[in-house]
């Protein structure tokens, strides 16, 4: 017999992914990959993932692009968990990108270069909603900005890096379409660093809320149903 608590936890569990919003995670770029500055990686690009997991390249499970039901991307999937590029900037200071002194822009000019998106799937820029890398080979560049609160290759606070949003986005029939987008990080400064090895990102489309909602109150009258 399910008694009302644990009714309300499986109702719970079922109406989460109708309502969760995801807090925002990153895709991080930098360079020195073994953290050892006198290495071959010293002055290549490479991708790592969300805070907290630096494991390079891989993402594990596709990520999950969400129904919009209105707004400028009504009637389109998107990412609603990553939709961020920032430099990086561990404490440990190994993967920096350089540039410590407020007062003097590094040479360096990060961007990235879009390889292959899958049909069906786009970018554009988080606030405008304008798209960007709308063909394999067009580049994005990445304006620098300096950060007090982040660390800089001493391990200092106080870094050069940039912090950009961007919605990634798929038009799609339905739940259950997957999509792979693939990059590369690229210097276009005077430093030359090397690009970055390719980089694939995976999504998912997942159910509409609504229809998440409608297996939410079935779950609630199946359990009604049991308790008589």
């Amino acid at each position: 017999m399910i008694n009302n608590r644990t009714a309300l936890t499986i109702l719970c569990a079922l109406a989460i992914p109708a309502s969760m919003a995801f807090a925002h995670a990153h895709t991080h770029i930098g360079r020195n990959q073994d953290q050892t500055w006198d290495g071959g990686d010293d002055n290549k690009l490479w991708f790592f993932s969300v805070p907290g997991t630096p494991g390079f390249p891989n993402w594990g499970d596709p990520l999950e692009l969400i129904y919009q039901e209105s707004g400028p991307l009504a009637g389109k999937y998107a990412c609603e968990y990553l939709y961020c590029w920032h430099s990086g900037h561990p404490e440990h200071g190994n993967w920096q990108l350089g540039g410590t002194d407020a007062g003097t822009t590094p040479d360096w000019r990060i961007a990235i270069e879009r390889v292959a998106f899958d049909e069906g799937f786009s970018m554009a820029e988080y606030d405008t909603f304008t798209p960007v890398l709308t063909s394999d080979g067009s580049t994005y560049e990445f304006p620098k900005i300096f950060m007090d609160t982040k660390y800089n290759e001493n391990g200092e606070l106080g870094a050069w890096g940039f912090h950009h949003h961007q919605w990634f986005i798929a038009e799609a029939d339905g739940p259950g379409e997957t999509f792979d987008a693939t990059f590369k990080a690229i210097d276009f400064g005077t430093t030359g660093f090397a690009p970055s090895d390719e980089y694939t990102i995976s999504f998912v489309t997942v159910p509409e809320p609504t229809t998440m909602g409608l297996l939410g109150l079935g779950g609630l009258a199946l359990i009604r149903r049991r308790r008589k």
